[in-house]
């Protein structure tokens, strides 16, 4: 995960097992992957991937799509 590089796209899923929500890895610093991605309930949010244990455990990859 950290050699996705910024403006990867983050694949998670969420129910089901499948693709449910994609957010955009925004900066790599220091072993923390910064996500960028929209909540219904919390609009626009900034993460990081590795230490939320709720969007890690959900990540099923990441792609570079430039």
């Amino acid at each position: 995960i950290l050699a996705c590089g910024t403006g990867a796209v983050a694949i998670n899923e969420v129910t089901g097992g499948a693709v449910s929500h994609v957010g955009i890895v925004s900066k790599i610093d220091n072993e923390k992957v910064m996500m960028l991605h929209v909540s219904s309930s919390k609009g626009v949010q900034e993460i990081d991937i590795i230490s939320s244990n709720y969007w890690y455990s959900r990540l099923l990859s990441t792609k570079r799509l430039m």
